[in-house]
């Protein structure tokens, strides 16, 4: 999670800094795979937690997990709305930002989020259907390919064209269902060899490959899932090489994942909207230090955000928050 929260705040800089070079834009651009990688990693998670808890306790299972959205996204994007609704003088459009509605009618908003929750609603329900474990693999795997399939469709306009984006970053989230699936079924030390190291490259490979067969169809979004899983690999073989330093530094970006990017979204909108001044220094938008100054921020307020919504979850709700488990 660390990882990808990282990819995710510097692949905004490509949208939000001109004065990138192309050849740097194009480098970061690839930490853009980090939400292809979360949700991968929080489909490993869902099933994990599921499979665990079983279906004698979904109620405390959708607690934790929604409360944890809801304090996180009140906290964050409620004043970020706020504000957004008085600059552009549409406040009688508040419920309509905050509500996410706005995201699947105009893509605009926390996509992320607005794309999660329906997953986290469904999650239980195709995880918990009764089958075999052969039938449960075949049946991930099948959602995957469909939800591939389907993220062909390159249809632009309204409500259809967000709900075609959404479906094509699934199957990542559904390919960790798989993956949990053969590691809890395996239970060794054969386990951490599901993906062996050769098959990065492979998979790598055949991405880019496919990606580039025709431009008629969205192939290389709908396939991003199969990057995820190679750029995984990568990752757990820089976590398993144990390098403290790194470890720890993903380990406390994977704490804030979530805060880290609703974070990055405020102040990526806010910073960029207004010309900035410190005593001689004037900082316009979309410049180098327009974005280190989103980065610097939203780090700082993940971190602060984090331990508050914690806090507040538990006061108000009586849910302690999972913490990220040291591998």
């Amino acid at each position: 999670m660390g990882a990808a929260t990282i990819g995710v705040i510097l692949c905004h800089a490509v949208l939000w800094d001109d004065e990138l070079s192309l050849l740097f834009a194009k480098v970061l651009s690839f930490g853009n795979f980090g939400v292809d990688i979360f949700l991968l990693v929080s489909g490993m998670g869902i099933f994990y937690s599921l499979n665990k808890s079983g279906s004698s306790n979904l109620q405390n299972w959708y607690t934790r997990r929604f409360v944890r959205i809801l304090i996180s996204y009140v906290v964050i994007m409620g004043p970020y709305w706020i504000w957004y609704c008085t600059y552009n003088k549409c406040f009688n459009r508040f419920f309509y930002y905050f509500s996410m509605m706005s995201f699947w009618k105009e893509h605009i908003g926390a996509w992320y989020l607005a794309g999660l929750i329906p997953l986290y609603l469904l999650s239980p329900i195709i995880i918990l259907w009764h089958n075999t474990d052969v039938n449960e693999i075949k049946r991930y795997s099948a959602i995957v390919i469909v939800m591939s399939l389907i993220g062909l469709c390159n249809y632009r306009g309204g409500v259809l064209e967000n709900v075609l984006f959404c479906i094509r970053r699934y199957p990542a989230f559904f390919a960790g269902f798989i993956i949990a699936k053969l590691i809890i079924k395996n239970d060794s030390d054969q386990s951490k060899q599901v993906i062996k190291s050769w098959e990065i490259a492979i998979v790598a490979v055949f991405y880019f490959m496919l990606t580039r067969i025709s431009s008629k169809f969205e192939l290389e979004n709908s396939l991003r899932w199969i990057m995820a899983i190679g750029l995984s690999c990568v990752l757990c073989f820089i976590i398993g090489c144990k390098i403290k330093l790194i470890n720890k530094v993903l380990l406390l970006f994977g704490n804030i994942s979530l805060e880290s990017y609703l974070c990055n979204y405020v102040f990526v909108f806010v910073f960029n909207t207004y010309t900035l001044h410190f005593g001689n220094i004037t900082i316009k938008p979309k410049t180098h230090l327009c974005y280190l100054l989103v980065i610097c921020f939203g780090i700082i307020s993940a971190f602060v955000l984090n331990k508050f919504n914690q806090w507040l979850g538990e006061v108000i709700f009586g849910v302690k928050s999972n913490k990220t488990i040291k591998r």
